[in-house]
């Protein structure tokens, strides 16, 4: 089982334990919320995405569209302690939910851990819909995607 970040405990190695934080503290601002899409069951690099935004406590996986298999993205996501509400069986849905929220409550950021062929779809995608993005390389495969998601970008200020 993960923790409420979204990280197993157990997978944090040793040697970094002496930067995880402590505890809460009303000195430390509230974590970011971010959302993944991808890295669901079976996807190793979900988990070591979310281990490592985990690490110094300034981020909480709040929301999930894990796999593109809905029973999968339902089982990852339980498996988080992701809430029902916050759980999609497709990044399209989730984009559209997530978007309608109060800004009170609205995600920072959805970071992207599909296939490379489908980073700039839905990156473009979390983007229009007004999220900040953290993605791994590559973004885009072509430099006109390059340039559509770089005036998508600066046209919604994410």
């Amino acid at each position: 089982m993960s923790d409420a970040l979204g990280a197993n405990p157990a997978d944090i190695p040793a040697f970094l334990s002496p930067f995880l934080p402590l505890s809460s503290s009303p000195c430390m601002p509230p974590p970011l919320t971010y959302a993944m899409i991808g890295g669901g069951q079976g996807a190793f690099i979900g988990a070591v995405h979310r281990t490592a935004a985990s690490l110094d406590g300034h981020w909480v996986l709040a929301a999930g569209a894990l796999s593109s298999t809905p029973d999968k993205s339902i089982a990852s996501a339980r498996d988080l302690n992701l809430p029902a509400d916050r759980t999609y069986t497709s990044w399209r849905d989730m984009l559209a939910k997530e978007s309608a929220r109060p800004a009170s409550d609205r995600l920072h950021a959805v970071s992207i851990v599909t296939p490379n062929a489908t980073h700039f779809e839905i990156a473009h995608a979390c983007v229009q819909s007004g999220f900040n993005v953290i993605c791994d390389k590559p973004m885009v495969v072509t430099s006109a995607q390059a340039s559509q998601l770089a005036a998508a970008v600066e046209k919604s200020n994410t």
